[in-house]
C-alpha cells in the first residue's frame, strides 16, 4: 500500500517543494521510501510514498520509469493476478528486472494500452505518464478500495491519494461544496465521485481517465460497473454454494501472497470467519487477530473469534485495546481530510494499530454485505414493498412522508416512517439517519435551497433497474461501500501503515455476484443467504449463523458518561463553534432524556474538529 501525488502545469514551472510537502503529508501511507520524478521542462511532477509489500528491493521503488524511458508510473494498491499477467507479458517478449507488481502494471499498459485495466484483479489507483502520447492515464479499481482525487483546471492538473496532499499546493482552493456537505450530514458520507471541496472530485470506482498534457483536455470512461444478470448457471443450490466456496477460496489464497507477514482480522462474524476457514487451507501458520473492548458486553466479540481460531488452529492474538477516550478524535478527524461521520472508525483505528505490531498486511471481510445482500435494510425494504399498493391506497404513504419531514432528529419512529413512505416502484427507502435539510440549514446558518437537495441527489444515484433488491444493493455498493466503509478502513489502516485486503471484492467474486439469483442473496426473512449456507457447510456447528454484530462501539452509553459528554460539549458549545449552538444544545438535552442522538452529536464533533484542523470556513 502506498500514496502518491502529482501535478501537471501547461504554462507554469512547478514548485518542487510543494511536491515534496505533498508526499510528506501522507508519509503514513508509505513509510519505507519516498521518490520524486520531475520532467525536463519542470512542468510535470510525480511523487510517491511506499509501503513495501511485494519485492522489498529498492529497484521496485516509485516513481518507476519504463525500460525505454517513455512512461512513468505511480501506483497505490496491489495487483493480485500480477504473476499471471507477467507470464503473458513474458511470452510476448517483455523482460522484467524486478519481482514487483508495479513493473508488471507498467508493462501491461505499454503492451495493451488502456484496456489493461480490464485484465487487472486487485485494489488499485494509479497514474501513468505516457511521454510519447503526451497523456496521463489514471485508473481506479472496480469497488473503489483505493482513493484517487483530482483537480482539473484545464491548464493546471493535480491528483493525489489523499486530499491533504493537495493542500500543499498554493493554487489549491479550500472552498466548500455545500451540496456535498449537506449530503454527508444527511447520510453520513460524501456522495460518490464528489468531494467536500468545490474544485476536487474523485475518479469513480471502475473508471479511468486520460488527461492530455498539452491541451488540458480530460476524458473519463467507465470501464466497469456492477450489473444484475441472474443466470441459471448451476443445476441446484449445492452447485451455487460449491462455486462460491471455490471462487472465494481462490480469492483468499491469492490475497495471502506477500513478502511480508499477513494476518486476518477475525471479528467472529460470518464474513471474517469464512475468510479464516478458507485461508487455513492455504496456510498452516495463519495468524488471526481480535481486539477486545473489556467491559463492553455485546461489543466484545472475543469468544466468537476464539471459537473460529480454535477450530481452524490459527495462531490467534487476542489484543486488549487501550482504554478508548475522546482524545483520539482530533487525530482521526485530521486523518480524514474530508469529514467522516462513521463512529466505527474508532474501533477500526485501534484494531489496525494493534495488528501492525505483528503484520504489514491483513485480510478483512469488507464488501460481503454489499456484494451478497447482507444488510437488514434490504430485508425491510423487501417486506414493506409487499404492502406498497395498500400503503398508497390508504393514504399511509403520504402521511408518513409528511411526518418524516416534520419530526425532529432522534425520534425513534423515523426509520419505520421511511419504509412506510417509500416509493418501491423505482426508489428505495430514504432513511435520514443523521439530519434533515431544515436542521442542516439551521446548523450551518445557511439557506441550502439554492443547492441540489441531498434527497434529490440520493434519488439520482439509483439505478433504473426494476428489481428492488438490486436497487438497494447497488446504492450500497456504489455509494456506502466506497465512500464510507472503504474510506474508513483505508484511512484507519494507513494511519498505522497497515495494508487491508478484501477477498470479497476480487474481480471473480464481483462477476459471480452479478449472476447469483435473488433467492440466494436476500428475502423477507434472511440476508446474505448464500454465505450463511456456505458458513453452515464449513464452519463449526456451534457457530451462531444468525448473529449480526457490526463493527461498532457503545457510543450512546459513553455519551452519558462525564468524560465523553464533557468533551463533546467543549467542542460543540464553545464560542468558537461554527454551527448553531441552540440546536446543538437541544440535541444534548434530547439525548439525555432518552433519544438516540449519539451519532448526530458525533457527526457534529467530527465536522467541527475537521474544520478547525484544516482551517476551513463553513460560512
Amino acid at each position: 500500500m502506498c500514496g502518491f501525488v502529482g501535478i501537471i502545469s501547461v504554462d507554469i514551472i512547478i514548485n518542487k517543494q510543494e511536491l515534496i510537502n505533498g508526499t510528506d503529508s501522507i508519509r503514513h501511507r508509505g513509510p519505507d521510501n519516498q521518490g520524486i520524478w520531475i520532467s525536463d521542462d519542470k512542468r510535470i511532477g510525480l511523487a510517491h510514498r511506499r509501503l513495501s509489500v511485494i519485492d522489498l528491493q529498492a529497484s521496485a521503488n516509485q516513481p518507476m520509469i519504463s525500460e525505454d524511458k517513455s512512461a512513468v508510473i505511480v501506483f497505490n494498491g496491489e495487483i493480485y493476478n500480477f504473476l499471471f499477467l507477467k507470464q503473458q507479458l513474458t511470452t510476448a517478449g517483455i523482460q522484467f528486472k524486478t519481482n514487483s507488481d508495479t513493473e508488471v502494471l507498467l508493462a501491461a499498459y505499454q503492451c495493451w494500452g488502456k484496456a489493461c485495466v480490464e485484465k487487472l484483479d486487485g485494489m488499485f489507483a494509479f497514474a501513468i505518464l505516457d511521454l510519447k502520447r503526451k497523456e496521463l492515464f489514471l485508473a481506479r479499481d472496480r469497488a473503489g478500495e483505493k482513493p484517487l482525487y483530482i483537480v482539473n483546471k484545464g491548464n493546471h492538473f493535480l491528483f493525489a491519494s489523499e486530499v491533504k496532499s493537495l493542500f500543499s499546493f498554493s493554487s489549491f482552493n479550500k472552498k466548500i461544496n455545500f451540496s456535498s456537505l449537506e449530503y454527508a450530514m444527511m447520510f453520513g458520507y460524501i456522495p460518490s465521485g464528489k468531494s467536500i471541496f468545490e474544485d476536487v472530485c474523485k475518479l469513480l470506482p471502475g473508471e479511468h481517465a486520460t488527461y492530455h498534457t498539452e491541451s488540458g483536455e480530460l476524458v473519463r470512461h467507465q470501464y466497469w460497473r456492477m450489473e444484475h444478470r441472474p443466470q441459471p448457471k448451476y443445476q441446484n443450490e449445492e452447485e451455487w454454494i460449491h462455486e462460491c466456496e471455490h471462487l472465494l477460496e481462490d480469492s483468499v489464497k491469492q490475497q495471502l501472497f506477500a513478502d511480508v507477514p499477513v494476518g486476518i482480522l477475525l471479528s467472529g462474524g460470518i464474513d471474517s470467519s469464512l475468510i479464516t476457514a478458507l485461508a487455513s487451507k492455504a496456510s498452516s501458520k495463519l495468524q488471526t487477530f481480535t481486539v477486545s473492548f473489556p467491559g463492553e458486553g455485546k461489543f466484545d466479540e472475543t469468544k466468537h473469534a476464539r471459537l473460529i481460531a480454535n477450530h481452524f488452529s490459527t495462531q490467534h492474538h487476542e489484543i486488549v485495546s487501550d482504554e478508548i477516550t475522546p482524545t483520539i478524535l482530533p487525530k482521526l478527524a485530521a486523518q480524514f481530510d474530508e469529514p467522516m461521520f462513521d463512529s466505527s472508525a474508532i474501533p477500526a483505528y485501534y484494531v489496525t494499530k494493534a495488528v501492525r505490531h505483528h503484520c504489514t498486511v491483513a485480510l478483512g471481510g469488507d464488501g460481503a454485505d454489499e456484494v451478497f445482500g447482507g444488510y437488514q435494510s434490504n430485508i425491510q425494504a423487501l417486506r414493506y414493498s409487499k404492502y406498497a399498493t395498500l400503503l398508497k391506497l390508504t393514504g399511509i404513504q403520504n402521511l408518513s412522508k409528511y411526518l418524516l419531514h416534520h419530526l425532529t432528529e432522534g425520534y425513534k419512529g423515523k426509520r419505520l416512517l421511511s419504509y412506510l413512505s417509500a416509493n418501491y416502484q423505482d426508489e428505495v427507502p430514504m432513511m435520514a439517519n443523521y439530519f434533515g435539510s431544515d436542521s442542516i440549514s439551521i446548523l450551518l446558518g445557511r439557506d441550502l435551497t439554492s443547492d441540489i437537495n441531498g434527497y434529490q441527489l440520493r434519488k439520482s444515484q439509483l439505478t433504473s433497474n426494476t428489481d428492488l433488491l438490486f436497487r438497494c444493493m447497488m446504492l450500497d455498493f456504489e455509494q456506502y461501500l466506497p465512500e464510507d466503509i472503504l474510506v474508513k478502513m483505508d484511512r484507519m489502516s494507513m494511519i498505522n501503515s497497515l495494508e487491508i485486503r478484501s477477498p470479497f471484492l476480487s474481480k471473480s467474486i464481483l462477476s459471480f455476484s452479478a449472476s447469483i439469483p435473488n433467492e440466494l442473496k436476500a428475502d423477507i426473512h434472511s440476508s446474505k443467504i448464500m454465505l450463511r449456507k456456505l458458513a453452515k457447510k464449513i464452519l463449526p456447528k456451534e457457530f451462531d449463523l444468525n448473529r449480526k454484530q457490526g463493527f461498532s462501539i457503545p457510543l450512546k452509553k459513553w455519551l452519558h458518561e462525564k468524560e465523553w459528554n464533557s468533551f463533546f460539549k467543549e467542542i460543540l458549545l464553545d464560542q468558537g463553534c461554527s454551527m448553531d449552538t441552540k440546536l446543538i444544545q437541544r440535541l444534548f438535552t434530547d439525548h439525555a432524556s432518552g433519544r438516540s442522538n449519539n451519532e448526530r452529536l458525533y457527526t457534529l464533533v467530527m465536522l467541527e474538529l475537521w474544520r478547525k484542523h484544516y482551517d476551513i470556513t463553513l460560512a
